[in-house]
């Protein structure tokens, strides 16, 4: 049996893996995660939103914040989302209008 991660992973010095499921639990972490990479050298902090299929509205607002966070230090934060992605339509279309988003095919590019 798999045990599902529950926290964003650094998978790349600059990009963040959301956990598939994507709520309140993660949320502590990912902001000790964004903080502690505010604190390097990095300019884009990519975060990989693809793994997510349950995506909650606690952990959109640790991306708003993560967002300010980053302007804050002068640097951008980006999106990666899939084509199943874990929002419904309306979301999506909400994130993108919020977001730098690129699709999970472009993620290499995103930085």
């Amino acid at each position: 049996m798999t045990q599902d991660r529950l926290v964003f992973t650094f998978v790349e010095s600059d990009v963040l893996e959301a956990p598939p499921n994507c709520g309140l639990l993660a949320v502590p972490d990912f902001v000790r995660q964004v903080e502690s990479w505010c604190r390097g050298d990095g300019r884009v902090l990519v975060v990989d939103l693809s793994p997510t299929v349950n995506f909650e509205m606690s952990a959109f607002h640790a991306l708003v914040w993560a967002q300010r966070r980053c302007r804050e230090s002068q640097r951008d934060l980006v999106l990666v989302l899939d084509g199943s992605s874990a929002f419904e339509p309306h979301e999506e279309a909400s994130v993108r209008s919020l977001f730098r988003v690129y699709d999970a095919s472009e993620r290499a590019g995103a930085g």
